[in-house]
C-alpha cells in the first residue's frame, strides 16, 4: 500500500469514526437534555401545588420540633490529622444538644485512637468503636461495626436513636443540619441533604471541578432523581437512615447493614432501601447566611450575604492523582460492582437511572476518541488550506453533507451542557466562578477519563485473580477556621431574623440531656462493643 492508499484509508476512517462518535455524543447529549426537561417539569409540577407528598418542614417546625437523640457516626481509618478538629468542631457547632458520636477505628492505627480518645476526654457523648482487625478494608465494613456498636449502646443505655447521620472526617457539618434530619427522620427512612465542594482558589482546576459537578448534581439531578424514580442516591456523608432502616437492612444482608462488597456502600443501601419497601428523600433546604466569596481582587475571602442551604461541605482533592483515585472508587462502586449485583432489573424509570449511571463506563473513551478524530479531521482541513496544490483527496466530509446536522445538532447540546454549568455554579458560589467552568470543565474530563480506565483495569484484575479490590482511601484534609467560621449559622439567629423569637425569648441555655453527661462507659470507649460481638 502506498502512501496515497494510505491516506484514503486513513480519511475513510476518520469520516466513519467522526460519524460513530457523533452519534454516541448525540446519544449522551439527549440524555442530560432529558434530565433538564424533567427538572422544569419538575418545578412546574410543584408550583402548581402537585408535591406528590413530597413535604419539607418551614424554619418554624425545625424550632419547635422536639428534639429526639440523633447518631453521628464517622469511620475513620487513618484520619489521626483531621478526626479531632473535625469531631471537636461539629460538637462545638451543631444547634442542637440531644446527639451523640460514635467514631469507627481500626486496631492497629493508634494514632487515630488516640485522638479519638483526646475527644472523649473532652466530650461525653462521644464513643469510639474499634474495628478489631487492621485495615483497609472497606468504609462498608468499619461503618457495620459502628452500627453494631450503635445497636448495643442503646441497649446498655435504654434509649432509642431517631435516626444515624453518616458523615467522613473532613465534613464541616451544618450546624442546622441536624434539626432538619430530626423534623424528617420520623417520616423518612433515608433523608440526604446536599454535598457542596468548599470554595477553592482560582488555580486549582482539580480541586475546582468539584465545585462544578457538585453545584448542578445535588442542585439540580438530585432532585429529578428521586421525584422520577423514587431514588435517592446515598452521597456517602450528610446521609440520615432510620434505625428500622438499618435494622432492615442488617436483617436482608445477615447481619451487615452495609454491602462490603461495594465500594459506593452508600449507594448500594438506598437501592436496598426501596426493595425493603422504605421511603427516602432529598431535602434541598434554603436559608440566608454570609458566606466566603473569593474574589480576584483580594487575597482572603469576603464574607458577603447570599441565600444559601442546608448542606455539608467538603474539601475534595486538589491533587490530581487523588482525584483520579478517588473517582476510581466511584466507578467501581457504582458502575462496575452496581451493574453486577443489581443487573438492569426494576421499571424503566430506574433502568433509565442505572444508564445515566454507567454510561460513563463507554463515555470516558468515546470522549478521548473523539478529541483525537477532531484532530486528526482539523489537520486535515488545515493541510489543504495551508497546501492546496497538494491536496488531493476530497475532504472527509462535502459541505452539504447531512451529517452536518448531527454536528451542528451535538455543538448545540454541547452548549446547553455548558450553560447548565455555568448557571448552577453561578448561584451556588457566584458569577466570580464563571470563567474558571471551562478549564475545569477539561480537567474534569481529564480525571474523568483516567478514573474510568484505571476502574476498568482493577475490576478486571479483581475478576481474573479473585483479589479483593480495597478501601483506596483519599488523603483528607480540614479547612481553616477563617472558612468554618462563615458556616456557624446558629438557629437563634435565623429565628431572631425572621421575627420568631426576639433576643429577650431566647432564655438561657438548655441543659445536656442527663445521658450525656454520665460518664463514658470504658468498655464503650475503647472497643468493648467489639469484644462483645
Amino acid at each position: 500500500m502506498n502512501s496515497a492508499d494510505f491516506m484514503a484509508v486513513g480519511l475513510v476512517a476518520l469520516q466513519g469514526g467522526f460519524v460513530l462518535i457523533m452519534a454516541v455524543y448525540l446519544l449522551s447529549g439527549l440524555d442530560d437534555l432529558f434530565i433538564d426537561v424533567l427538572f422544569v417539569a419538575l418545578i412546574v409540577t410543584r408550583r402548581l401545588g402537585y408535591h406528590g407528598g413530597h413535604h419539607e418542614p418551614s424554619l418554624e417546625e425545625m424550632t419547635a420540633r422536639p428534639e429526639q437523640p440523633l447518631a453521628l457516626m464517622f469511620p475513620a481509618w487513618q484520619e489521626a490529622s483531621v478526626i479531632r478538629q473535625a469531631l471537636t468542631t461539629t460538637i462545638k457547632n451543631l444547634a442542637y444538644l440531644d446527639f451523640h458520636v460514635f467514631v469507627g477505628t481500626y486496631i492497629k492505627h493508634p494514632d487515630t485512637q488516640r485522638e479519638g480518645d483526646e475527644v472523649i476526654r473532652l466530650h461525653s457523648n462521644v464513643t469510639q468503636i474499634i474495628v478489631p482487625h487492621p485495615g483497609p478494608t472497606c468504609k462498608a465494613d468499619c461503618l457495620n461495626w459502628i452500627v453494631k456498636g450503635i445497636f448495643e449502646y442503646q441497649q446498655r443505655r435504654g434509649i432509642c436513636f431517631g435516626g444515624v447521620i453518616l458523615h467522613d472526617a473532613e465534613d464541616v457539618v451544618d450546624p442546622l443540619s441536624l434539626k432538619l434530619f430530626n423534623c424528617m427522620m420520623p417520616q423518612y427512612d433515608l433523608v440526604q441533604i446536599p454535598i457542596i465542594s468548599l470554595p477553592r482558589p482560582w488555580w486549582s482546576f482539580t480541586g475546582g471541578h468539584y465545585m462544578d459537578e457538585f453545584a448542578e448534581a445535588h442542585c439540580k439531578e438530585l432532585h429529578v432523581r428521586e421525584w422520577f424514580g423514587g431514588i435517592v442516591p446515598g452521597a456517602g456523608v450528610g446521609t440520615g437512615y432510620s434505625m428500622r432502616a438499618l435494622a432492615a437492612s442488617a436483617e436482608a444482608g445477615d447481619g451487615d447493614a452495609f454491602a462490603t462488597d461495594s465500594l459506593t456502600e452508600d449507594y448500594d443501601f438506598s437501592f436496598r432501601v426501596r426493595e425493603l419497601g422504605l421511603k427516602q428523600i432529598f431535602v434541598q433546604f434554603s436559608i440566608e447566611r454570609r458566606v466566603p466569596r473569593r474574589s480576584l481582587w483580594h487575597r482572603h475571602p469576603q464574607l458577603v450575604a447570599r441565600r444559601d442551604f442546608i448542606t455539608t461541605r467538603e474539601l475534595f482533592p486538589d491533587v490530581f492523582w487523588a482525584s483520579v483515585r478517588q473517582k476510581t472508587r466511584w466507578v467501581i462502586g457504582i458502575g462496575l460492582q452496581g451493574w453486577k449485583k443489581f443487573g438492569w432489573r426494576g421499571s424503566w424509570r430506574i433502568r433509565y437511572l442505572y444508564f445515566r449511571d454507567r454510561k460513563a463506563l463507554m463515555m470516558q473513551q468515546v470522549v478521548i476518541v473523539g478529541y483525537i478524530i477532531m484532530l486528526g479531521l482539523f489537520a486535515v482541513h488545515a493541510s489543504a488550506a495551508l497546501f492546496p496544490e497538494r491536496y488531493i483527496f476530497a475532504p472527509p466530509l462535502a459541505n452539504d453533507s447531512q451529517i452536518w446536522y448531527l454536528f451542528y445538532s451535538n455543538l448545540g447540546l454541547f452548549a446547553n451542557r455548558m450553560v447548565q454549568r455555568h448557571v448552577w455554579t453561578c448561584l451556588v458560589y457566584g458569577w466570580q466562578q464563571l470563567p474558571l467552568v471551562l478549564p475545569r470543565y477539561i480537567v474534569a474530563n481529564a480525571v474523568n477519563y483516567l478514573a474510568v480506565t484505571r476502574a476498568m483495569l482493577r475490576y478486571r484484575r479483581h475478576l481474573r485473580t479473585g483479589e479483593r479490590i480495597g478501601w483506596d482511601k483519599t488523603a483528607h484534609s480540614y479547612p481553616d477556621q477563617e472558612v468554618l467560621s462563615a458556616y456557624a449559622t446558629k438557629l437563634v439567629d435565623l429565628t431572631a431574623a425572621r421575627g420568631l423569637v426576639t433576643a429577650a425569648e431566647r432564655g438561657p441555655e438548655v441543659a445536656t440531656p442527663a445521658w450525656h453527661r454520665s460518664p463514658v462507659d470504658p468498655a464503650l470507649a475503647r472497643g468493648g462493643v467489639v469484644d462483645a460481638m
